[in-house]
């Protein structure tokens, strides 16, 4: 079978360095790598959903092309979990979304929870090594947890006890008094993938509202050009006021080189 994914290529003496080619491969399952460096050890790398292979190649001085083969095994099955989500009061809540990530940020299992409060997760993905499921439901604080899966037949059980979410409206205004619109605005480490955080943009007011937020939830905003960024701060929660955050100006660095 012929699979769509990423290949690569770097210098064996380059590895882990910014030098590299990259493309696609097509309906077929081929793809060419142009200007490959000649006399020099290479790497090939190769990924499809959470599976990765590499190989070893050598373009001699006097070839023009080389032909490289790469076949993925059967990806093997790591079994499967029952998640069980409560609330601070013991009672299931149903229609949490349960998510499992595998090696990159498009390949995942996801699940939802139902009137009971239980969703499944069969053929689970790791992520080097370890098994991670994250649990969210409107109104409660996101959860991160780490699980080893039991069989198809007998799934392993992870029982979730989701704390009560928090909230905050805020506002995010320039310095010359007006506001920031159309920003982004993250949250609990939303920039990054695979956390508990996500991601929102304030409107035209610059003013943007969040619910089920961890506690001691910092946020970051995506400043617009010629304003300092504002990273893991944390900011008031649950209060009755508005919470204004104001964009300093960014400094301005000269230089020749």
């Amino acid at each position: 079978m012929l699979f769509r994914s990423s290949v690569g290529v770097e210098r064996e003496r380059d590895r882990g360095s910014l030098w590299s080619l990259s493309t696609r491969t097509n309906g077929d399952g081929r793809f060419v790598l142009e200007n490959a460096p000649l006399g020099e050890p290479l790497v090939i790398s190769t990924r499809f959903r959470n599976q990765r292979m590499t190989q070893d190649v050598l373009l001699r001085p006097d070839q023009k092309s080389l032909t490289v083969d790469l076949t993925f095994d059967k990806p093997p099955d790591h079994g499967s979990v029952i998640v069980h989500v409560t609330g601070p009061d013991h009672r299931p809540i149903g229609g949490a979304e349960i998510s499992n990530p595998g090696s990159s940020s498009d390949v995942v299992r996801r699940g939802t929870t139902n009137a009971e409060g239980e969703g499944r997760l069969d053929n689970v993905y790791d992520m080097s090594g370890r098994f991670q499921v994250f649990v969210r439901a409107k109104g409660f604080a996101p959860q991160q947890l780490n699980f080893v899966p039991g069989s198809a037949a007998k799934p392993a059980r992870l029982d979730v006890e989701m704390a009560l979410g928090h909230s905050i409206r805020g506002r995010v205004m320039l310095t010359e008094g007006k506001p920031a619109a159309n920003v982004r605005v993250y949250y609990d480490h939303g920039e990054h993938p695979w956390s508990t955080g996500g991601v929102t943009r304030t409107d035209e007011q610059g003013r943007f509202t969040l619910d089920s937020l961890p506690k001691d939830c910092t946020f970051t905003i995506y400043a617009p050009p010629g304003y300092a960024p504002f990273r893991s701060q944390r900011l008031s929660l649950d209060g009755p006021a508005e919470v204004i955050v104001t964009l300093d100006t960014a400094a301005v660095v000269k230089g020749r080189v």
